[in-house]
């Protein structure tokens, strides 16, 4: 992983953690949160994220076109 990919990790993790401190300790929800950290840490060791960067703009442009 470049120094660039992992600066990126660690910026999409903060944002991660930032929602997981705002759900209740027993929330569900931390189960999604938790498995989704995980997924990103493993696509960013394997190389993926530029597939998960063309994906994303794909979404926003998606969602763009039916707003």
């Amino acid at each position: 992983m470049s120094p660039t990919d992992e600066k990126e990790l660690h910026r999409l993790a903060k944002m991660l953690e930032s929602l997981d401190k705002k759900l209740p300790t027993a929330s569900p929800l931390r189960e999604g949160l938790m498995k989704a950290g995980i997924a990103l840490n493993f696509a960013f060791i394997h190389g993926s994220r530029s597939k998960i960067e063309a994906d994303y703009d794909f979404l926003i442009g998606l969602k763009n076109r039916t707003t």
